[in-house]
Order: structure tokens, then sequence, then C-alpha cells
């Protein structure tokens, strides 16, 4: 799997952008929360021989830049970045795919740039950053403790000790990258996602799925291990969008698509063929 690399000046910020070759329509991938582009290591190989992949790190992430304070990551700051690729690198209709942090960018993206938008892949995205939650709290404890490590300078060593005694079972490679994504993670983006609600602060979720025209896939993890959405959550899109498909992951935990990567590109790869055919 080849995969080239560069970068993407949306005049506010740089992204750091990994694009696959020319085998099909645009497919844009945003990874979540305290991630970067190589979450999607496990999908890629398959993804790359159906679509020109692009692959970013969201701001505050990986290599791509860092915003001056808390407000640039307000999630229309993230919204702001995705289009701008959009507009200004894909230049066609592309599907968008995020995962939790990056499912709700994606989401916001639907109806303001609709020409752009052909589809929207939305997996396990936390829709509860609209309100304060008591759900919330587990997340939002692993947050805190990662940007007090950050802030503390601990080395890529601390952070892969500490997950290794969290995780004794999980597999070197995979911890690895873990430890690699937190520890290059903008603390301060970390202070923004702490505000919970804030970052959602003037956003109308509702209206957001309203204004999509764009086929949608809601790929819904189980809450019993670990779903970012409770049925609430989910009846916010049925009763708002208007072309609509939920897959349901029994027993699948929030990271979907490293749980079920066979299942995910599956329905991933047959997605145009539904879009040009109007199923939803």
């Amino acid at each position: 799997m080849k995969l080239s690399e560069s970068f993407f000046d949306t005049g506010e910020i740089s992204l750091h952008v990994m694009e696959g070759p020319r085998s099909g329509s645009p497919l844009v991938l945003l990874h979540g929360a305290t991630s970067n582009w190589q979450d999607w290591l496990g999908l890629l190989p398959q993804l790359v021989d159906h679509w020109h992949v692009y692959v970013l790190d969201q701001r505050g992430h990986g290599e791509s830049g860092r915003a001056a304070d808390i407000a640039g990551y307000h999630l229309s700051a993230f919204a702001g970045d995705a289009l701008a690729f959009l507009r200004g690198r894909v230049r066609q209709p592309a599907v968008l795919y995020g995962h939790s942090w990056g499912a709700v960018t994606a989401m916001l993206c639907g109806g303001p740039a609709r020409h752009l938008v052909s589809g929207l892949v939305l997996e396990d995205p936390p829709v509860h950053l609209r309100h304060e939650t008591p759900a919330m709290n587990p997340i939002m404890n692993y947050f805190a403790w990662t940007r007090d490590m950050l802030r503390a300078n601990a080395s890529l060593e601390a952070f892969t000790r500490v997950l290794r005694q969290q995780n004794p079972d999980m597999p070197a490679e995979e911890l690895a990258k873990w430890a690699s994504a937190i520890f290059h993670t903008d603390p301060v983006y970390l202070d923004a996602v702490l505000t919970r609600s804030g970052v959602a602060q003037g956003l109308n979720f509702e209206q957001a799925i309203q204004e999509i025209a764009c086929p949608i896939l809601l790929l819904q993890a189980d809450l019993a291990k670990g779903s970012a959405m409770d049925d609430g959550d989910v009846d916010l899109f049925r009763r708002n969008a208007h072309h609509l498909e939920i897959v349901y992951f029994e027993g699948a935990g929030h990271g979907i698509h490293d749980e079920r990567p066979a299942q995910v590109v599956e329905l991933v790869n047959a997605f145009p063929q539904k879009i040009s055919a109007s199923l939803f």
C-alpha cells in the first residue's frame, strides 16, 4: 500500500494529509479525539483499492498545526478545516467518513458543503456533546489524565508504560500506536474538550442533521460495550435525517472499525452503489 504525504494550508492552519492512489471516488477519513491518521491503518489496504482516499490529521493532532487557544478547538473550527480541504484540495463530491469526534465534524459539513459531500459515514458520533451528561464522565477522566500527562512533559515511554499497566493484554503494535497518538495531541485541545458542552456551544445538532441532503450511513456501537450514543442520540438522527441507514454492531465498542474491520470495509465500499441507487 503506497500513500503520499503532504500538507494543506486552510488559510488558518496546516493539515497533515496522507493520500492514496486515484482508485475511485474521493473518500476523506476523519479520526477521533486523541488519535491521528494511523487510526485507519487497519482499513486502508482494502479502501485504497476502491477509493481515492485522503486521511487527515485533524488540528491539534498528529503532525497538523495547533490552534492558538481553546476557542480554536470549537467543533466549528474542525468542520471549517474539512470544508476548506474539500473546496481547496478535493474539489469534487466526496464521501466523508468520520469516527467519534471526526463523525461530528463530518456531520457538520453535510449542510454547508452539500455540493461537495455525496455521502456521510458516521461511526458512533458523540452527539451528546450538545449537552452535559453523566455518560461522558469516563471518557472525560481519560482526557484529563492525558492532558495532565502532557502538561507534565511525560515522555512517550511514560505514556507507553502506563497504558501497558492499564491494558496488559493489548498487542504491542496497537498499544504503541495509541501511545504515540495521544503523545502527539495538543493539551490545549484537551482543555477545550474538558469544557464538555463548551466545544459545541452555539451549534444546533438537530438543525445540522436536518440540513444534510446526502445519504447518511450511521454505524452504531453497543451501549453496553462503550458506545458514545444512547437511544436518545440515535433517535435524534431518526427524527431529523432525510436519507438514513443505521447499522447496529452488537457486541462492538466505540472503535467499531478496529473491532469489525471487514464488516466496516464491506459497508463503506458498497456505499456508492447505495447512493446511486437511492436505496435509503
